[in-house]
């Protein structure tokens, strides 16, 4: 036997997809249009080249930690579970295969795309080092944090993957699984310097974001950092391969780990349940069909929750100015739970009702294409209304108690009120960024075959993609505004570059937003039944020719000629 056979032929296999090249050119292209942008506004700011060298790697190589460490949600969250659903993973384990073979083949397929995605962008963080930017040693240790912090994700991924069969409860758990992995080991150490006074890094060194912040030193606190987590992501592997022949055949709540009468905090069946879903069914059976998990709805209130809950222990905990400043960062994080969880929400329960052959069933009935997508529509308004409330809620209450000087740390150059109003638009382009995530993955879903890679296309087409031509747009005022007022003091220049761009920023996002509104549900209108027939291809259907003569007519026999 050959040594991982299942790893050759999925190489083999992933790497003759045309996407696979696609998405390498789409990356390294994507890479030189931020690298282009900085040089651009390098000279016609007359900024020196070792700056702009130095924004320019800083830039890359923290858009490319949040795209490595999301990898395990989009890649390998579902790929063990999905076999388990499908009932194929049983029939390797009939085989001589061993686990390690089949874990390691799993691993390999996924992180092929990944990972020639992330080496098509290293070239583009060479050319900072030709500007003077950065070091050699600073390059290089970029490059094996971004690795690693790769290679831990897709480690998580497998394992969370391994002990569910659920793919929404996949993906939840991978998310909190990164962000424990990532973010515990830094917290506690900051707890113990901020209550205990100790100043040594011992919990960090676990987290793959702790070694990527390190790289800018050349110190011994990255190489440990580097070596402990790397060798975490090999110990989740090795659980991986531990576990998975004890889960494969769960069927049912018994494969979600997470759903089992031991973690369940609220009990499943509560008193009168039975006779909100009975009513809810009787009004609206198809919003009744969409909505009728309830994970979806207890992760909108555990998110919801948490957001309020790290507001007022932000506002109560610390100082004003400084706690509701960096609530301001920490939103961002709730900002990409909120377009992950529409991804997912938009994207699974159509894709999953597809594949079951659920579709064709709901459109034999009276219901219509349009009823279908309007029911899917309010299952994501449920889901992610409450969320964004909270959220714009906090938003609203950190800027009227930061006195003006929450969003640029700029004092006297804002007023309450403005910042105010600034904050309510960012929140209306929060929620259309929403709206348009939630109509494009519904078209997302009638053409992809598995939920993670919908969500990756959706999120990468509605949000990434134009939020870096909208950035280096935006970055184009900064000249503009500069030349405009040459002899005006500081302060009036950076509050009219603040208006002008957020201005800006939030026009073009929701001209963008409306733009992929229409265009989805027009094509939702015009081609539903289509795609639901074509099973996700996107292919047209093989038109067959008529046959020379109709069925069950003998053709005439031919004359015979003397």
């Amino acid at each position: 036997m050959s040594f991982l056979p299942i790893a050759g032929r999925e190489l083999a296999v992933a790497a003759r997809r045309p996407a696979t090249h696609w998405l390498r050119l789409a990356s390294a292209f994507l890479a030189m249009v931020v690298a282009g942008g900085f040089i651009g506004f390098s000279n016609l700011s007359m900024t020196g080249g070792s700056i702009t060298g130095q924004a320019l790697f800083q830039t890359l190589t923290w858009l490319a930690l949040p795209a490595v460490l999301a990898s395990g949600l989009f890649l390998t969250a579902d790929c063990l579970s999905e076999e388990k659903r499908d009932g194929t993973i049983g029939l390797l384990f009939l085989t001589d295969l061993r686990t390690h073979d089949i874990v390691a083949g799993k691993l390999l397929a996924t992180s092929l795309r990944a990972f020639e995605i992330l080496l098509a962008c290293f070239p583009m963080l060479a050319i900072p080092l030709l500007m003077g930017g950065v070091t050699g040693g600073e390059l290089a240790r970029s490059v094996l944090a971004l690795a690693n912090a790769l290679f831990c994700s897709l480690a998580t991924g497998l394992l969370v993957s391994a002990l569910s069969r659920d793919s929404f409860r996949a993906v939840t758990g991978t998310l909190l699984a990164l962000l424990i992995f990532v973010f515990c080991g830094p917290l506690v150490d900051f707890s113990r310097q901020e209550f205990t006074g100790a100043g040594r890094i011992i919990f960090s060194l676990t987290s793959p974001g702790y070694a990527f912040v390190s790289a800018s030193s050349a110190s011994g606190g990255f190489y440990r950092a580097l070596a402990l987590s790397h060798a975490c992501g090999w110990v989740l592997l090795a659980g991986t391969a531990m576990l998975l022949p004890r889960f494969w055949q769960m069927k049912g709540n018994d494969g979600n780990w997470l759903t089992r009468p031991v973690f369940r905090l609220v009990p499943r069946k509560a008193a009168g349940g039975f006779a909100v879903r009975r009513r809810r069914l009787d009004r609206d059976p198809l919003a009744w069909f969409f909505t009728r998990d309830t994970g979806h709805r207890t992760s909108a209130w555990v998110l919801a929750v948490l957001i309020l809950g790290a507001f007022g222990s932000i506002a109560v905990g610390t100082k004003a100015r400084g706690g509701l400043f960096f609530w301001a960062t920490l939103e961002n994080l709730f900002v990409f739970m909120l377009y992950l969880g529409a991804a997912f929400q938009a994207t699974r329960s159509l894709l999953e009702a597809r594949k079951g052959g659920m579709l064709e069933l709901l459109l034999a009935t009276p219901a219509s294409g349009a009823e279908i997508v309007r029911a899917q529509w309010l299952a994501s308004l449920r889901w992610f209304l409450l969320p964004m409330l909270a959220l714009a809620g906090a938003n609203a209450l950190g800027t009227l108690a930061s006195q003006g000087r929450l969003l640029w740390g700029m004092p006297g150059a804002f007023t309450q009120w403005e910042e105010l109003g600034m904050s309510l638009l960012q929140s209306l382009v929060v929620l259309a960024n929403l709206s348009a995530i939630a109509w494009f993955g519904m078209w997302t879903a009638l053409n992809s075959r598995s939920s993670g890679s919908a969500a990756l296309r959706t999120l990468l087409w509605v949000q990434v993609l134009p939020w870096i031509a909208i950035k280096i747009v935006s970055m184009s005022a900064i000249p503009l505004v500069a030349f405009g007022m040459r002899n005006g003091n500081p302060t009036s220049i950076a509050r009219w570059y603040a208006l002008i761009t957020v201005l800006l920023a939030v026009l073009l996002s929701l001209l963008k937003d409306a733009g992929f509104i229409a265009w989805s549900r027009s094509r939702l209108a015009a081609s539903f039944r289509e795609r639901v027939a074509n099973g996700g291809s996107t292919m047209a259907p093989r038109r067959l020719s008529p046959p020379a003569v109709a069925p069950g007519v003998m053709a005439p026999p031919p004359k015979l000629t003397s």
